[in-house]
C-alpha cells in the first residue's frame, strides 16, 4: 500500500478545438477508474487487477475547459492493455506543440496518437510580442505591482493567437503605444501617468485566468483592461478599437489623477454649467474598500477625496442628505449636488457619470449609455437660433428625470440616420425622441407635436411641460413607439383618386384599418432594378383604378417603415403590392399581399381584380397598359434612332471638315504647285 503508484502508458492527439488522451493499463479494473479536471491539469487514478495503483497527473500546456472535459471506457484493447480515453476542450482553438509542460518527465511512457490527430494541424508561431517589444513590453504576473507603480492606469491587452477576432484590435493597441510612446518623449503630461503592456495569454497562465479571458465571438467583443494603482488587481474591461486615434482619446481620461484631496473652494472651482466631467468626492473618513467599487466608473468620472471634516462640512452646507452620505456628486453641466445615502449604489454611480446633457457626435460618445439601462432621450439641434432654448428645456427636464432617463443631445446634421429611425420629419429642428436603449432595434418614441416651424413661444413657453407628459407616457410604456416616416405630404388626402399618392409610415395603419374606399399599396426602395419601367405602367394603371374608385398609393421602405403588424417589410431592391378593403377595422377584412415579388403588370391587374368589389376587365385593361407602353417604346427607339444618326452625321460632317481642313494647310504649307504627281524644285 505504501508503493507509489505506476506511472500508465499514454498516448495523445488533437484537432483544432479538442484534445484526445488515451490511457492504458493492463488487466485495468474499469470500476476504479477516476478522472479530475481543472485548466491546467488532468489526473487520472486506477488499480488493475491484482490491486496495483496506477496515476496519472499531467500539467497540460495550455488550459483547458474543466466542465467540457470528458471521459469514457473504449472496448478496444490497446497494445498496453485496457484502455480509457479523456476528451478535453480546449480554452483557446489552436494547435498545441506538446500536450504537458515537461514532456522530458514523460518519455518512456507517452506516445501519440496520430489515428485521432488533424494532419493539416500546424502551430503558428506568434511574432507578435516580439515585433512590438520596443514599445509594448509583456506584463509578468509577478510584475503586476511594480509595473502600477509611479502611474495612474496600467492598460493591457491580453493577446492569444487563436483570438482572430481581435486581430485588428490588438494591432490598434500596439499602434496606439507606439504614438504614447513617442508622445511621452516630447513630455505630453497625460501619457506620462499611462503605461501600456501585452499580457501573452500562453505565458502568463494565471492571470489570464483571473482575467476570464476567453476568445471573443465577434470583433466587438474584443476588450482591453485596466489596472488602477488605486484599487491593485482589480480590473475593469473596455471595447477594443479599430482605430488608433479614437483609442488614444479613449485612454486619456484613464490618466486623469484620482482621490486628490479637495476643499470646498477647490469643488467650487470645478463645478458648473461649463464642467464636461463629473466629479465625486469621497467623505475623508470612508473606507478604503469603497475605492474598489469606483474602479469601473472612474473612466467617465472624476474622484476626489475631502480634505478633512471641515472641508466636508463645507460642502455638504447643512444639506440634511450629508449627514449619512458617503460621497456628494455634480453632474458634468449640472451645479445642484447629489448626494450617495449611506451606501454608493452601483445604479447611482452611473447616473452621476453621465452628463447632464452630453453632445453626443460620434459611435463612441455613445457607449456611457449602453450600461447606464435607462431610456436615452435626444434633443436634435441643427444650429438654428432656437438650439439654446431647446437645450435649456432638455438640462432642465434632465436634472428632473436623474434616474429615470439620460439626455443627449446630437447635430441633426450629422444624424440624420438617427433622427430617421426614430420616426422624425425632415427640415423640423429643433427635435426631440427618446430610444429604450442604444440597440439598432430597441423601440423609439417621436414628439411629433413641435410646431412645424419651430416657434420661439413653443420652446420657451410649454414645450418643457409637453415633453414631460411625452417622458412619461414613455417610462410608464403607454406610448406608441414610432416607425421611420417621412412627414405627411401636403397634398395628402385618404381616398384621393386620379394620381398616385406618397404614403408615409406614420400613415401606415390608419390607411389599411379606415381607408374609405379600396387601394393598392406599391412598396418599394430606392434600389429596386426596374424602377422606370415599373412606374410607368404603375402611373397608366393609376386613372384606370381611379375610375373604379380604387386609390393607389406609393411607399418608399427606404425612407418609411410601417407597423410589422400592419404591412410587412419588403426585401431590399424588390417592390411588393397590399390590396386595402374599404373600411378594414370595421368590417373585419384583413389587408392582402400579393407572394410574388416584382410581379408583371398582369399579376398586378389580376391580383386587384380577385380581391376588389369592383368589375375589372383584366384584358382590356393589358390591351390598354401593354399598348401604350408598345407606343412609348417606340417612340423611344425612334427618337433614340434619331440621335445616334445625327450623332454619326454630326461626326461624318466633322471628319470632312477636317479632312478639307487639312488638305488646304498642307498645300499652303508645301508653298509650291504639283505638276504630275511631282512638286516643283527650286
Amino acid at each position: 500500500l505504501d508503493e507509489e503508484p505506476t506511472l500508465p502508458h499514454f498516448k495523445w492527439g488533437q484537432t483544432k478545438q479538442k484534445l484526445f488522451v488515451t490511457i492504458a493499463v493492463r488487466d485495468l479494473d474499469r470500476d476504479s477508474v477516476r478522472f479530475s479536471f481543472s485548466a491546467d491539469t488532468l489526473h487520472f487514478q486506477a488499480f488493475d487487477a491484482g490491486g496495483k495503483a496506477y496515476s496519472l497527473r499531467l500539467r497540460l500546456a495550455q488550459d483547458v475547459q474543466p466542465s467540457e472535459c470528458r471521459w469514457e471506457q473504449l472496448h478496444r484493447k490497446e497494445r498496453w492493455g485496457e484502455a480509457v480515453m479523456a476528451t478535453l476542450t480546449k480554452t483557446y482553438s489552436v494547435a498545441w506543440a506538446t500536450l504537458v509542460e515537461d514532456p522530458g518527465m514523460f518519455r518512456q511512457v507517452m506516445d501519440r496518437d496520430w489515428s485521432r490527430d488533424d494532419e493539416k494541424l500546424e502551430v503558428e508561431e506568434d511574432t507578435f510580442f516580439e515585433e512590438h517589444s520596443g514599445y509594448l513590453p509583456q506584463l509578468l504576473d509577478m510584475q503586476l505591482s511594480m509595473e502600477l507603480e509611479g502611474v495612474e492606469a496600467l492598460v493591457v491587452l491580453a493577446r492569444h493567437a487563436a483570438c482572430q477576432e481581435c486581430k485588428v484590435a490588438d494591432t490598434t493597441f500596439a499602434k496606439a503605444a507606439k504614438k504614447i510612446n513617442e508622445g511621452i518623449k516630447t513630455s505630453t503630461p497625460w501619457q506620462k501617468r499611462l503605461r501600456l503592456r501585452a499580457l501573452d495569454v500562453r505565458s502568463q497562465r494565471g492571470l489570464a485566468r483571473e482575467l476570464g479571458l476567453s476568445c471573443a465571438a465577434t470583433a466587438r467583443e474584443c476588450t482591453y483592461f485596466v489596472f488602477s494603482r488605486h484599487t491593485g488587481r482589480a480590473a475593469f474591461k473596455f471595447r477594443g478599437r479599430h482605430d488608433e486615434d479614437v483609442l488614444i482619446k479613449m485612454l486619456e481620461p484613464l490618466a486623469r489623477q484620482q482621490f486628490q484631496y479637495v476643499t470646498a473652494s477647490d469643488v467650487r472651482n470645478i463645478i458648473g454649467p461649463a464642467a464636461n466631467r463629473s466629479l465625486l468626492v469621497l467623505r475623508p473618513d470612508v473606507a478604503p474598500d469603497v475605492r474598489l467599487k469606483l474602479n469601473q466608473i472612474t473612466p467617465r468620472l472624476d474622484v476626489s477625496v475631502a480634505k478633512d471634516q471641515a472641508s466636508w462640512e463645507a460642502l455638504s452646507m447643512n444639506d440634511e442628505g450629508a449627514r449619512t452620505s458617503l460621497a456628494a456628486a455634480w453632474r458634468a453641466g449640472e451645479s445642484s449636488v447629489r448626494w450617495s445615502g449611506s451606501a454608493i449604489d452601483e445604479h447611482w454611480l452611473r447616473m452621476v457619470a453621465t452628463p447632464l446633457l452630453a453632445d453626443v457626435t460620434e459611435f463612441i460618445d455613445d457607449e456611457p449609455y449602453e450600461v447606464a439601462g435607462l431610456p436615452i432621450a435626444k434633443i436634435f439641434l441643427d444650429g438654428g437660433a432656437l438650439d439654446a432654448q431647446a437645450r435649456r428645456v432638455a438640462a432642465e427636464l434632465s436634472s428632473e428625470y436623474f434616474g429615470r432617463v439620460v439626455f443627449t443631445a446630437r447635430n441633426a446634421k450629422l444624424a440624420t440616420s438617427d433622427w430617421r429611425q426614430h420616426g422624425l420629419p425632415p427640415g423640423q429642428f429643433p427635435a426631440f425622441a427618446v430610444a429604450n436603449s442604444t440597440a439598432f432595434n430597441s423601440s423609439k418614441y417621436a414628439f411629433l407635436d413641435v410646431p412645424k416651424n419651430g416657434t420661439q413661444e413653443f420652446w420657451s413657453g410649454p414645450a418643457k411641460a409637453r415633453l414631460a407628459e411625452f417622458l412619461e407616457g414613455v417610462t410608464a410604456g403607454r406610448a406608441e413607439p414610432s416607425l421611420m416616416s417621412e412627414d405627411l405630404p401636403a397634398e395628402s388626402t385618404p381616398g384621393s383618386l386620379g394620381a398616385s399618392i406618397k404614403l408615409v409610415g406614420r400613415q401606415c395603419r390608419m390607411l389599411v384599418q379606415e381607408s374609405p374606399n379600396e387601394a393598392l399599396i406599391e412598396a418599394f426602395d430606392e434600389w429596386r432594378r426596374d424602377h422606370a419601367r415599373r412606374t410607368r405602367w404603375v402611373d397608366l394603371l393609376v386613372p384606370m383604378l381611379a375610375a373604379v374608385n380604387i386609390s393607389v398609393y406609393r411607399l418608399d421602405m427606404g425612407y418609411n417603415e410601417c407597423p410589422r403588424d400592419v404591412l410587412a417589410t419588403i426585401s431590399a431592391g424588390y417592390s411588393g403590392y397590399f390590396f386595402v378593403h374599404a373600411h378594414a377595422k370595421e368590417t373585419g377584412k384583413k389587408l392582402q399581399r400579393l407572394k410574388k415579388l416584382d410581379p408583371d403588370v398582369r399579376k398586378v391587374v389580376q391580383f386587384v381584380q380577385k380581391h376588389s368589389t369592383a368589375t375589372i376587365d383584366v384584358e382590356q385593361w393589358l390591351s390598354k397598359v401593354e399598348g401604350t407602353l408598345a407606343d412609348e417604346d417606340r417612340r423611344e427607339k425612334f427618337w433614340k434612332w434619331i440621335a445616334d444618326w445625327w450623332r454619326v452625321a454630326t461626326a461624318v460632317v466633322v471628319a470632312l471638315i477636317a479632312a478639307v481642313a487639312f488638305w488646304r494647310y498642307r498645300s499652303r504649307l508645301l508653298g509650291g504647285s504639283s505638276d504630275g504627281g511631282h512638286i516643283k524644285q527650286e
